[in-house]
């Protein structure tokens, strides 16, 4: 980098470069040879004189030659300095990630499949039971699975893994259940019944089970599914998926070098489209699964079947898992008559459902509202009809009907290319963890595979960087699954963090919330998820002894939300505003009436906080 004088120097040739290049252009605007015959008059008495003049006559170049010391000038420098140690950096981040890239290639395999060693040594044979939902793929795959002398079931929920964990012990196979969540280990137990992210690819399996394998496109899971197929070390392998998800499944199977055959199975109960328009409420029957596609309006159409005396089990994706259940076992016992759910419904749960309706055909995907997909609408119909309850299956919407009908019948594209979950073994490499996800991220992934989503990732990885280098500290951390979006869970999670960076650790008494009478359905499920955030710090971090408390308190709020659920009073949806009722389907949180008012005299409401009612 230049000093100061270098630098005024430079300034001063630079400027009478310029001033020359103008005088000679002035002097010998054409012709032949011009550019020698400008050399040759400065070369001359007359070129100096002129040269000399027009120098003296430059104020910039007199202001450099006299006045070194200007304010402005050093500004100059300060701005030269700047830029070139932005230069320097740039050029040393830009090396710094070619050295990273270059250590991601040399880390990991040019084929995702070497990953797994263990699994490569094995000659496996993989079953494939292919076919719609609700004709039997996973019971068959189950049958074998209770008589093998050890296996593993891989399931998409929890809520399945605790249903082949309960079936399996009372059959009198010994069966563990192990998810993200609780470990329930039994004596003498051979068997395991997990969620597929807890797979251990170092463990020997006579026989594994891979549920919903057409999971593996999912841009945020899917890498768990392709993770199991490619390193599940099991001699035989029954993998059950919608026929979309064929193709792409044995060419992974063939990547691997592995055997399989394939099972198709078909509906045992035709599935049909019930004639006539549905109207809601007055339409609704029992043994009907009414579809909606957010939590919010769940609620509030079970609080309007209520209302009229019709009792209903609820269903949807944050809802605990121990509530769910109990709201599905009501509904198998014929307390509750009809059932209320988000598309949650549709991921392998057998109920015995005479009649599914659509009350919504398009859904919010995390960016925007958008119309349901073949996929989608195949999976959720495909409930009804449940073997050995119904004769038949019947499906209907309250809107575009025809568009459901179509989408019903219509084929799906095969599934293209697996997702690829972040090797752990990069966290290893120099260089920011941020840095390591980012360019691991930017790197291409072949044909026949994709990147999982890490943008969540890599935006709390840059967060978490701020208090420690640790990687594998950030890593662990990273990888407890809670939603960050709520303002409450992220600051707990940031606070464990902190306490973990200063050694100090967090009391459970801390954590733990309390509970306390006639409090809300949603927050008692807030209360509950973050029972479910200090069970996996603890889990990781904290002292074993504390999570039976946990879990007690985790039992404690579910009884709680499953007593508000069974009492059949769910509140009605009102106005936050006036109070005025408003329709269960109403999109918006406040009245016509209000909305009216907001718009003729905002200045009254500007600032004005909504009520709570």
């Amino acid at each position: 980098m230049l000093t100061f004088e270098q630098y005024v120097e430079r300034r001063i040739r630079n400027k009478k470069y310029k001033i020359r290049k103008e005088l000679g252009h002035q002097v010998i605007t054409g012709g032949k040879h011009r550019n020698a015959r400008r050399a040759k008059f400065f070369k001359s008495e007359e070129g100096k004189k002129q040269l000399e003049i027009a120098y003296r006559a430059n104020e910039e170049l007199q202001e450099l030659y006299h006045n070194k010391k200007s304010p402005m000038l050093k500004a100059e420098y300060e701005h030269y300095v700047h830029e070139v140690t932005m230069l320097k950096e740039r050029k040393n981040l830009e090396e710094k990630r070619r050295i990273l890239r270059e250590d991601i290639l040399k880390e990991i395999p040019e084929n995702p499949i070497d990953l797994y060693p263990h699994a490569r040594r094995m000659h496996r044979h993989f079953i494939l039971h292919v076919g719609p939902t609700n004709s039997g793929k996973t019971y068959e795959a189950l049958e074998e699975f209770k008589k093998a002398e050890n296996a593993i079931y891989l399931a998409p929920l929890r809520l399945l893994a605790f249903e082949v964990f309960e079936k399996s012990n009372a059959a009198g196979v010994p069966c563990n259940m192990i998810t993200g969540e609780e470990a329930i280990r039994m004596p003498g137990a051979t068997h395991q019944a997990s969620t597929v992210e807890m797979l251990s690819v170092l463990k020997d399996y006579d026989l594994a089970v891979i549920d919903e394998a057409q999971m593996i496109e999912d841009t945020e899971r899917g890498g768990a599914w392709t993770r199991a197929l490619l390193g599940v070390p099991a001699r035989r392998i029954h993998v059950c998926m919608a026929a979309y998800a064929t193709k792409l499944v044995i060419q992974l199977i063939e990547e691997c070098g592995d055997t399989y055959e394939i099972v198709e199975h078909h509906r045992a109960t035709p599935l049909t489209m019930e004639k006539g328009h549905f109207v809601f409420p007055q339409d609704v029957t029992d043994h009907d699964a009414l579809i909606v596609f957010s939590k919010k309006m769940v609620l509030a159409c079970a609080a309007e079947l209520q209302r009229l005396g019709i009792s209903c089990s609820v269903i949807y994706g944050s809802l605990p898992y121990d509530v769910r259940t109990r709201e599905v076992d009501r509904f198998l016992r014929g307390e509750n008559r009809v059932i209320v759910a988000t598309d949650a419904i549709g991921m392998g749960m057998n109920l015995p459902i005479r009649r599914v309706v659509f009350l919504e055909n398009e859904k919010f995907d995390g960016k925007n509202k958008r119309p349901l997909n073949a996929k989608e609408i195949q999976q959720i119909a495909g409930r009804a009809g449940r073997r050995g309850s119904f004769d038949v299956g019947y499906y209907t919407a309250q809107f575009d009907k025809k568009q459901i009908a179509e989408e019903v019948d219509a084929i799906v594209p095969p599934l293209k290319q697996a997702v690829l979950k972040f090797p752990e073994e990069l966290i290893s490499l120099n260089g920011l963890l941020s840095e390591t996800l980012s360019q691991w991220d930017q790197m291409a992934s072949g044909e026949l595979y994709t990147k999982a989503k890490i943008e969540r990732e890599i935006k709390l990885c840059k967060t978490l960087e701020k208090y420690t280098d640790d990687k594998n500290l950030i890593y662990q951390f990273l990888t407890i699954p809670f939603n960050e979006k709520s303002p409450e869970l992220y600051a707990i999670w940031l606070r464990l963090f902190q306490s973990e960076v200063e050694g100090i650790g967090t009391p459970l008494d801390e954590i733990l919330p309390e509970i306390y009478d006639k409090e809300p359905l949603a927050t008692l499920e807030l209360k509950h998820q973050i029972c479910d955030l200090a069970n996996f710090y603890t889990t990781r971090f904290g002292v074993e002894e504390d999570l039976p408390r946990i879990l007690e308190r985790k039992r404690e709020i579910s009884d709680r939300m499953a007593e508000i659920l069974g009492e059949q009073n769910l509140p009605m949806r009102h106005c936050e505003m006036c109070g005025k009722e408003l329709a269960w389907n109403n999109p918006y949180r406040i009245c016509n009436t209000c909305h009216d008012k907001k718009l003729a005299q905002p200045w009254l409401y500007r600032g004005r906080k909504s009520r709570r009612w």
